[in-house]
Parts: C-alpha cells; structure tokens; sequence
C-alpha cells in the first residue's frame, strides 16, 4: 500500500538556463538531489548530493506551500571547486510539485549572488522563494 503522506525521491536535474549573469561552467551543469517529506507532520529534507560531478552533499530545508515542496539552502557563500575552478555557491532551491512529481532547481553564485542558473521549467512552477 502506498503511503500518500511520505514522499522521497533522488534524480538528476540540468541547469540549463543562464538567468542573470556571467557563465561559470563551460557546459550546463547537471545537479543530483534526494528528499524526504511527510506532508502529515511536515518533516524532510532534501540533499545536492552532486553538481558538476563533484560531490557536494548539502542539506536543504523544507517549506510546504499547497502542493509546491520548497527545499533552500541555509548557508553562508562557500566556494567549491567546481570544473577545475573556485567557484561561490551562495544558495540553492529545489522544487518539487508533489501532485505531478515535476522538479526544478535553481542556484545563486558569487558572494553577491549574481549569477544565477535555473532549469527551463524553473520559473513555471510557481513563485515560492523565487
């Protein structure tokens, strides 16, 4: 039986739009996330295991708005090496519509957050933080 309250999923997501900003990566870059939620208690949480093929493992944390799941980092800017380079993470998003198991990310870079990187469908999903 199917238990409609809890919600976990991984899968990869393509950041393949380029919203504000310079380019930081000479190809779009392709993000792994799992999560965890119970709608009933309204407790989960999701991870950027990945980006860029390196390993990240950063926590994200949940809001419920109706059937939108908003995952956001809680994060001071903190710089990986991604593609051979430095670069500043500076925060992360993951949506999740739940009623039509559809995601989309997007993630803020440089200190100034000024560069920002969405997948296509990002914007269409709502207006939760962004």
């Amino acid at each position: 039986m199917k238990n409609e309250f809890y919600s976990s999923k991984s899968f990869p997501l393509l950041l393949s739009h380029l919203a504000e900003g310079g380019a930081l990566f000479a190809e779009a870059p392709t993000a792994s996330f799992n999560y965890y939620y119970n709608v009933r208690t309204h407790e989960g949480q999701a991870q950027l295991v990945y980006l860029d093929k390196s390993t990240l493992a950063l926590r994200l944390y949940p809001t419920l708005e109706n059937t939108l799941l908003v995952f956001t980092s809680n994060m001071q800017p903190t710089t990986y090496t991604l593609s051979g380079k430095a670069i500043v993470l500076n925060t992360v998003i993951l949506k999740i519509d739940l009623e039509n198991d559809i995601q989309s990310a997007a993630m803020i870079f440089n200190h100034k957050g000024d560069v920002l990187y969405t997948t296509a469908n990002y914007h269409q999903m709502g207006i939760a933080n962004g």
